[in-house]
């Protein structure tokens, strides 16, 4: 077994081969182009192609150094009376917050100084590398905690029935942990007035040096249901423009979509656990395929929550203005025309031309009615 030197080195070597490999694939792609619209579409595609090689050529370099029995070894020194299950689970935490978080993270400051350029980002290394550290530090350590209590029930049902329990209570402390990851704030009174949201609905600014995207709806409970907005909606467009995004957040809350976007979810995770309780490969294999359509499915459902929005921003009189918004978002590159070839079924956003051709007839729907 290597020494724990050499296997720390090996995993920094790889980190800065895999941030300078994709740092010229990005400048490459970026020459090449025309168009930074395009440009910024493929760069997004080079950006995650490259998180899942990274992480695959990750894990291999572990398997060969042995990172993990490495890890788990140092904790049963530390920490002698733990179970074999839960070192087991933090050797596993270990890797994924040590050097599979240092490629990924390489993949996402390789392409940075191109992503800038396309889409007019004013991020710094710095601001890139403290955002995506804590968000990735957050989803890791409560996927693993959520692993280590749902594994310690004793029968499928008991499973399902913790795993149902632990994802409610993480839809309904949601909008706290997003707060937590990225920075945000109250909204002042004239955001409020300016963005139309509903008195029982919390807005949140967030800096847009977090880039946790345009809009979030958040949250379940009475008097808890959160619409987060990146601060640069306020000053890239108008007021009505504005407003029908926050309204299509809204949407989301008034349509149920956030616990229906957790039930999808669930249901795709079912047969994985299933799978687990009957052993076996063929049972671990056909698990795996079921959660993988599952999946598919969940990512539909979340799309056509997606239309529900929009439609519900048209019913408010707001669809010709929130399809300015998407095109001019585009315009701006805050947001890309399409999900990208590489998404597919696994795209949570339908195409952007797709939207605006909805919130058209929604429209054309609208205007009789209104002119009656």
């Amino acid at each position: 077994m290597p020494s724990p030197s050499i296997t720390v080195v090996a995993h920094c070597w790889l980190a800065a081969v895999v941030f300078l490999t994709v740092r010229t694939a990005a400048g490459y792609v970026h020459r090449i182009t025309a168009g930074p619209a395009r440009a910024a579409e493929r760069l997004r595609t080079l950006r995650e192609v490259g998180y899942v090689a990274a992480t695959l050529v990750t894990l291999a370099l572990a398997v060969t150094v042995e990172t993990v029995p490495l890890a788990a070894a140092a904790i049963r020194r530390g920490a002698p009376a733990l179970p074999a299950e839960l070192v087991g689970v933090l050797a596993a935490v270990t890797l994924l917050l040590g050097p599979v978080l240092a490629g990924v993270l390489a993949v996402r400051l390789g392409t940075l100084r191109y992503r800038r350029a396309s889409r007019r980002l004013d991020l710094t290394y710095r601001d890139v590398t403290g955002w995506f550290t804590s968000r990735y530090a957050a989803t890791v350590l409560a996927l693993a905690a959520a692993t280590a209590v749902v594994t310690a029930a004793e029968s499928t049902v008991g499973r399902l029935a913790v795993a149902v329990v632990l994802g409610g209570l993480g839809t309904v402390l949601a909008p706290y942990a997003i707060s937590f990851t990225v920075r945000d704030r109250p909204a002042t009174e004239r955001e409020r007035e300016i963005a139309g949201v509903p008195a029982d609905c919390r807005l949140r600014v967030v800096d847009d040096r977090t880039r946790f995207g345009v809009a979030l709806a958040a949250g379940v409970l009475p008097g808890q249901r959160y619409v987060f907005v990146a601060e640069s909606l306020f000053s890239g467009l108008d007021e009505r423009e504005l407003a029908a995004v926050v309204a299509h957040e809204v949407g989301h809350h008034e349509g149920g979509h956030v616990p229906r976007r957790f039930g999808a979810v669930l249901a795709a995770v079912a047969p994985l656990l299933v799978a687990l309780e009957l052993g076996g490969t063929t049972a671990l294999f056909a698990g795996v395929g079921l959660a993988a359509a599952g999946a598919v499915g969940a990512f539909a459902v979340v799309r056509r929550t997606e239309y529900a929005a929009d439609a519900y921003a048209a019913r408010q009189g707001l669809g010709p203005a929130l399809a300015s918004a998407l095109e001019e978002l585009a315009v701006q590159r805050v947001l890309l025309t399409t999900p990208g070839p590489h998404a597919g079924p696994f795209a949570a956003h339908p195409p952007l031309h797709a939207r605006v051709a909805r919130l058209e007839a929604e429209t054309a729907r609208e205007r009789p009615a209104t002119t009656a």
